[in-house]
């Protein structure tokens, strides 16, 4: 099964411990009425060290609103080159995979294989009807409408294989970046996990979506056909047997729907979590250069 879930749960930001006594006197200076500045650090970059000071305003009831931060070398002295300031952020506020999104990960991993191992095996099945010894009855008894849907059914099947089997690529090249990614994080990794796993393989899934579709449509018609041919005629018992597990991968096919959109917008709120990240960290950028041109 599926698993899916709200990315603030499956992505963390990352926590330091706190030196605020050492900083207390560059704290103070660039804090504003009512601000509560804090320190995490260090923090490592290109083999220097740094140290984040951050501010926020407590409100009643509410979670602590985060309003600057300035980010200092061991010297105590402040970056201002947006391009080092952005990239010592970014291990601070760049969300980072949890354990919990590999195990939703892995398991989305696990049923791609599934659905590819289903439809890429040699006979092909409605659910566990052999849909060649049906187009083999019906080409016997002349029945050109039920061989032409299933045939097109084979078809489908083999187009459903092809993206699964695009996806699991995809999947293979990002399993170890995401272990780095909860180890260190950098716009260079999340770039890729982002290219990857939200561009790429949501693309894919909107398009296996679209075949999954075009497969209900083609098993709703051969559901059609069989029906009224039995009212016309008596058919084989294998047709009783295809009827029924057309109807229960119908019902299947239509639950499937929610499960990929659930997929695609998880996917949405990841690329929309990064790009608020991104976001902030320039606002608190040019937040920084107002206060220090105003101290000075």
């Amino acid at each position: 099964m599926f698993v899916t879930a709200n990315v603030q749960v499956v992505f963390s930001m990352t926590r330091y411990f706190s030196e605020k006594t050492r900083f207390k006197n560059l704290i103070r200076k660039y804090a504003l009425k009512k601000e509560k500045g804090c320190v995490y650090g260090p923090i490592d970059y290109e083999g220097r060290s740094y140290w984040a000071i951050y501010y926020e305003v407590k409100k009643l009831f509410k979670k602590p609103v985060r309003t600057c931060i300035i980010i200092v070398d061991s010297n105590q002295k402040i970056v201002t080159d947006r391009d080092l300031f952005k990239a010592v952020s970014q291990i601070i506020f760049l969300p980072r995979p949890t354990n919990y999104f590999q195990k939703i990960y892995e398991e989305e991993i696990k049923e791609f294989s599934r659905i590819y191992t289903f439809f890429s095996q040699p006979e092909k099945y409605v659910l566990q009807s052999k849909i060649s010894t049906s187009l083999e009855k019906a080409k016997e008894l002349g029945f050109s409408e039920i061989s032409e849907t299933l045939e097109n059914t084979i078809v489908q099947s083999e187009k459903i294989a092809e993206i699964a089997s695009k996806i699991l690529e995809k999947k293979e090249k990002v399993k170890d970046l995401i272990k780095i990614m909860q180890k260190r994080i950098d716009q260079e990794l999340v770039n890729v996990f982002l290219k990857v796993v939200v561009n790429e393989e949501g693309s894919l899934m909107k398009e296996l979506l679209e075949a999954f579709h075009e497969r209900k449509k083609l098993l709703q018609e051969l559901e059609n056909t069989i029906i009224k041919r039995k009212n016309i005629e008596s058919l084989p018992k294998d047709f009783d047997f295809l009827l029924k597990n057309i109807r229960f991968e119908i019902k299947a096919l239509g639950e499937i729907n929610t499960v990929f959109e659930n997929l695609i917008k998880m996917r949405k709120d990841i690329q929309e979590l990064y790009d608020r990240c991104s976001s902030v960290i320039e606002e608190f950028y040019e937040e920084m250069l107002k206060r220090i041109k105003t101290i000075f």
